[in-house]
């Protein structure tokens, strides 16, 4: 399945259901079942379909909406500009990994490519977007043989590393990534993989592609769970919350989800370093560690 295809055909239905809605504004609100008669359908299913992401409107069909739903100029031309982008996307990068790793994180993935900004926390271990090749290998290998085989384990330690694409896109997104302390004491992979990985983050860091925030130990709490709150920069695309959980991604995106989630990411801020003494703190840590 290509997620990035899909997604795109998602958006587009919600734009294409948001130009019906606006329809009232001009006249009499254009009902799914007025759009399918303008179609020559004799339900409303078709409709329905385009509205859900289904399917994409055929250059036959694209006309007469744009006139049925009585487009100003604007409208259609965003819409129009939409659709011929995501009738124009064939394949995406991690469709590779399809069958991998689970559906939901490859859904997790396309989302993430999508994202303007995005606040991902871990615990004591760090977020996968910025882990090094070799410290995701060493995270993910372990579970070689049990839940997956040592290629499926390797293949999904690679996935993570591709995830740092999207810091070359014009814009790149804003990233925070929040994390315990603990994760930078926890020697995933060794001395010399934890080196590097520190050496990593501190670039990140220091080039102003992460704004981390760091909770020390001295702090009254911790984090509880692992998610990340994407945020999109089309209009109407609303916020998406994605918990990390052992059988995959839960996603979130009712407004009260994402209330309570933008609290806790508050809260937590409260009580985490700011982004100078994060910095420093990874930059002692890393000088400790190679003293031994």
């Amino acid at each position: 399945m290509n997620l990035a295809a899909a997604a795109a055909r998602h958006k587009f239905g919600r734009a294409l259901r948001a130009a019906r809605e606006a329809s009232a504004g001009t006249g009499r609100k254009v009902q799914q079942i007025d759009l399918a008669r303008a179609l020559g359908r004799k339900s409303y299913n078709r409709v329905s379909q385009l509205e859900r992401g289904l399917s994409w409107p055929t250059d036959e069909e694209w006309p007469v909406i744009c006139k049925t739903l009585r487009m100003d100029a604007v409208t259609k031309a965003a819409l129009s500009a939409m659709r011929d982008a995501g009738m124009a996307i064939t394949e995406a990068w991690w469709d590779a990994y399809d069958g991998v790793v689970s559906p939901t994180l490859i859904k997790f993935v396309a989302h993430e490519d999508a994202a303007s900004k995005m606040t991902t926390l871990a615990g004591n271990v760090l977020p996968g977007l910025l882990q090094t090749p070799d410290y995701a290998r060493s995270q993910v290998l372990p579970f070689s043989g049990t839940v997956m085989t040592k290629d499926d384990a390797g293949r999904s330690a690679a996935m993570r590393s591709q995830r740092r694409m999207i810091f070359e896109r014009t814009p790149p997104p804003q990233v925070e990534a929040m994390f315990s302390e603990g994760a930078l004491h926890q020697m995933v992979g060794g001395v010399e993989v934890m080196l590097d990985q520190l050496d990593a983050l501190i670039e990140d860091g220091r080039t102003g592609r992460v704004q981390f925030r760091i909770i020390p130990f001295t702090a009254p709490t911790t984090l509880t769970y692992m998610f990340t709150l994407l945020e999109f920069a089309g209009e109407g695309d609303s916020p998406v919350v994605v918990f990390d959980q052992v059988t995959g991604m839960d996603f979130k995106d009712k407004p009260g989800e994402i209330r309570e989630v933008r609290a806790s990411v508050d809260a937590l801020r409260n009580v985490a370093l700011d982004e100078v003494s994060s910095l420093e703190l990874m930059k002692r840590k890393r000088k400790e560690l190679a003293r031994g």
